[in-house]
């Protein structure tokens, strides 16, 4: 999100970023500063919207995790909607489907982004709910990341000429910054005669993460690098592994670090 806000700003938008304020699974980012977080020149503005964080009281909820999930999406969706309205912009774009549908039904001009389906934050009542909007003159359109998701909204009723399918840009490399992946793994302390395969992203089973775990724990001649949280997550994993040798958990690592990784790597894994 923050690279899509610093995309539109270099390109003459004048941009404003409104994001749900909520717990930190590592607590030394709390008082991290996100454009430094994330390596970015300070080209446009951010403003923390308060947020019901569920995921505090998770172990406590049980069964009432999910209407709680709702009614915290649906509270973000009202604060941020009424907060970026005040400033009257020519455009919403909005990731959180719910917010989408607050600013359509007022005949916002918005833009939704589309980045999954058929998981605790994107339901298919979710699916159902986008390809309903998109008939309206307000969503103007629908960017999905992938053709899966394209068709998915199509089956739901949405006019395909309303979505566009726009993967997932990677930030580029400066030709300074790279390596081969031998030189990659002597940098990071690495073995170079071992076949190295990585991921990065969370560590959950919606994004495949124990694919990757199951994979390594049957090709012991291939290293294995997992990068990503939250902690909890992670910690699943480790004990999924059975803290077999050829896997490396990191946590943490800043995006702006994720590209040396990457370059170490023989393989990149993708398992979602």
């Amino acid at each position: 999100i923050m690279n899509t806000c610093s995309g539109l700003a270099k390109q003459g938008a004048s941009v404003h970023l409104y994001y749900s304020r909520r717990r930190q699974a590592d607590k030394t980012l709390g008082a991290t500063n996100p454009f430094d977080f994330y390596n970015l020149e300070k080209s446009f503005s951010i403003t923390a919207v308060p947020f019901l964080d569920v995921l505090i009281f998770e172990q406590l909820l049980g069964s009432f995790r999910k209407p709680f999930m709702i009614l915290g999406g649906a509270l973000f969706a009202l604060t941020s909607g009424f907060l970026a309205a005040r400033s009257k912009p020519e455009i919403y774009i909005s990731r959180h489907w719910l917010t989408a549908e607050w600013l359509v039904r007022r005949g916002k001009p918005t833009v939704f982004e589309m980045h999954q389906a058929g998981t605790d934050d994107f339901s298919d009542r979710a699916v159902r709910s986008v390809a309903r909007l998109a008939s309206r003159k307000s969503l103007m359109f629908v960017i999905a990341i992938s053709q899966q998701l394209k068709d998915e909204l199509i089956s739901a009723g949405a006019p395909p000429e309303k979505i566009l399918v726009v993967p997932d840009a990677a930030v580029p490399i400066n030709d300074a910054d790279k390596l081969t992946p031998d030189a990659a793994k002597r940098k990071l302390g690495l073995k170079t005669d071992v076949l190295l395969a990585a991921y990065s992203g969370q560590m959950t089973e919606q994004k495949g993460a124990h694919v990757v775990v199951d994979a390594a724990i049957k090709t012991p001649g291939i290293n294995y690098l997992m990068l990503g949280g939250p902690p909890e997550s992670l910690q699943k994993m480790k004990e999924r592994s059975g803290n077999i040798p050829n896997i490396q958990f990191h946590d943490s690592v800043r995006p702006k670090d994720v590209a040396i990784y990457q370059q170490a790597a023989d393989i990149l894994l993708l398992p979602q």
